[in-house]
């Protein structure tokens, strides 16, 4: 059986105009941007393969977790077309792999900001290859300086590899732009408009390898691989099958937390319209979550150095608000190791006793938009009911967030691919 080393995926993107997005069912042929991508096969594939074996460990496949980011952000990218404050704009993409979120965004923002530039970080070196790569295949110069790569490892913050003084990532990520015409700029700290994420989020029993770990526990229990006929343990086989972009740590919320505390730090205060966007599994989506996700947007960084801005305003924090969207149906957590086992008895067992220690009850796919600036205002916390009788949670600042719950149709629920249900919804609620 012959299986090429990797898949192409294509895509197509609505390029915006100046002053926004047309009816999208209107779009003209000359909007709509064609791009292929390529990136490694599906867990499910590699498994029945010796594909993928490297020390690297496989990029991420492009799932419907990475479409569903890419498809419902127009809106928030419409507003910045719209408005249209800087002719520079910057986008940082954390657990870039294939570089899916980080060039399509740029190619759907090729007319209104063409200079626009995306910097792309991932802890693995194959995934910056596949990144590099990709670029290429859809019209970049091999030096082009808007797509730059950073090694780096979100769990420890440390910069893998750098070719300059920069010592720790976020040191890296604010570096100054040398490269720009406006000299201000160049003495400033960088800062992001748009910064995306599709971070691991698989709340990984301790024993397996997290995404900040990548040694093998060969002491559990080994079984035979059908494939090589090599012996590999537990906790290999687990690997095998999500790879380093899958584990999040036992709770799942490893690389999201770090993700949201250093996006308070690199999110542009100055631009209308700035955005954060992330996909994700959610742990036990609604208050709870909401609160955790307030400190970690409240967490202090050593090495951060509060901007003039900031000060001036007397306060530590850019405020945001935004929207978490889920599932209206969660999983419960049985249903979760169910899924997760893939039906063996064993792995089950595993599953649920780590779940239960967590207290997780309940696991939705979602979508975490939140949008800056807002007016700093001193919001109080309330709970209200919307006209669908879904729950909304709202927390105060500095990271207002509204928990919403997009309806199950016919089309699917709201990780399903060109769910146009789904997409509706979280237009509506993207855009209020």
């Amino acid at each position: 059986l012959l299986i090429p080393y990797v898949q192409l995926f294509p895509m197509e993107v609505n390029v915006l105009e100046e002053g926004g997005e047309k009816d999208i069912e209107a779009q003209p042929v000359e909007n709509i941007k064609s791009l292929v991508l390529a990136t490694d096969w599906h867990p499910n594939v590699l498994s029945m393969t010796n594909l993928g074996n490297g020390d690297d460990g496989a990029v991420m496949y492009i799932g419907p977790d990475s479409l569903a980011l890419v498809q419902n952000m127009s809106p928030l990218l419409n507003k910045l077309a719209t408005a249209k404050q800087n002719k520079a704009l910057d986008i940082l993409d954390f657990c870039s792999g294939s570089g899916v979120q980080a060039i399509t965004t740029l190619a759907a923002l090729s007319k209104v900001f063409p200079n626009a530039r995306a910097t792309c970080v991932d802890v693995n070196p194959r995934a910056l290859k596949f990144t590099r790569f990709n670029a290429i295949l859809n019209g970049f110069d091999e030096t082009d300086e808007r797509i730059r790569l950073i090694h780096g490892n979100l769990d420890s913050g440390n910069l893998l590899s750098s070719d300059g003084d920069t010592k720790t990532l976020l040191e890296a990520l604010k570096q100054p732009d040398n490269t720009n015409n406006n000299i201000e700029r160049r003495q400033q700290d960088r800062s992001y408009q748009i910064i995306l994420a599709n971070p691991p989020f698989i709340p990984v029993p301790p024993s397996t390898p997290t995404v900040s770990s990548c040694t093998t526990d060969k002491t559990s229990l080994e079984l035979a691989n059908p494939i090589s006929g090599s012996t590999l343990s537990t906790s290999e086989i687990i690997q095998k099958r999500f790879g380093l972009f899958s584990a999040g740590g036992s709770n799942g919320e490893l690389i999201l937390s770090k993700i949201i505390t250093l996006s308070s730090a690199l999110l542009c205060p100055n631009t209308a319209g700035s955005f954060l966007g992330i996909v994700s599994e959610f742990m036990n989506p609604g208050t709870e979550l909401l609160h955790r996700m307030d400190a970690w947007w409240d967490t202090e960084l050593e090495e951060d150095r509060i901007p003039k801005e900031r000060a001036l305003a007397n306060t530590a924090k850019l405020r945001i608000k935004g929207s978490l969207l889920t599932n209206e149906h969660a999983l419960s957590g049985d249903q979760y190791a169910e899924r997760r086992s893939h039906n063996d008895h064993e792995e089950y067992q595993v599953w649920k006793h780590h779940l239960d220690e967590l207290n997780i009850t309940a696991v939705s796919p979602g979508l975490l938009f939140a949008s800056a600036p807002i007016s700093q205002d001193n919001g109080r916390k309330k709970s209200a009911m919307d006209e669908s009788n879904h729950s909304l949670d709202i927390i105060t600042p500095p990271f207002r967030i509204s928990h919403w719950m997009v309806p199950k149709t016919k089309s699917g629920s709201i990780w399903t691919p060109h769910n146009r249900d789904a997409i509706q919804f979280i237009t509506d609620k993207l855009k209020s």
